[in-house]
């Protein structure tokens, strides 16, 4: 009886584990950047892992380059406003204040940090998504 109980209650925590993370991968990823290269990727996330990505453009640019759900996001209310609907962020590392709570992935930018992340700046071109690549640019697994 004892060991049914504990089996149980195993399976009970084991399905809220997996709602858990199937509920993470409804959310889509945030991509805070310039349209064209966080748009850019958030299609070889979505072609690659299968999970939403949304871009965040902060900056001037036209309405063509974004996709249909992505947004300018001119004001940091904005920026907070749509962070809160994300569990994981890629972004410059000058947002990480803005990503408390939020798995977050360093994509360091000129427009956004000048040259002070220069030496951390990957190569997006012609990668792969997979764990080992994502693993060395930022130290974590893989963001899909």
């Amino acid at each position: 009886m004892i060991w049914e109980a504990d089996a149980r209650k195993e399976n009970i925590n084991y399905y809220r584990i997996n709602a858990a993370a199937e509920e993470k991968k409804q959310n889509p990823i945030i991509i805070i950047g310039e349209a064209v290269t966080s748009a850019s990727l958030a299609a070889a996330i979505e072609m690659e892992c299968g999970r939403k990505a949304r871009v965040l453009c902060p900056l001037v640019s036209d309405a063509e380059l974004l996709r249909p759900g992505d947004t300018k996001a001119r004001e940091e209310d904005d920026l907070i406003r749509e962070i809160k609907t994300a569990d994981v962020v890629i972004a410059d590392p000058l947002y990480r204040a803005l990503c408390t709570g939020k798995e977050f992935y360093s994509l360091p930018h000129t427009a956004f940090s000048g040259r002070i992340y220069e030496k951390a700046m990957p190569n997006l071109i012609a990668r792969k998504l997979g764990a080992d690549k994502a693993k060395q640019a930022t130290g974590k697994g893989t963001i899909c």
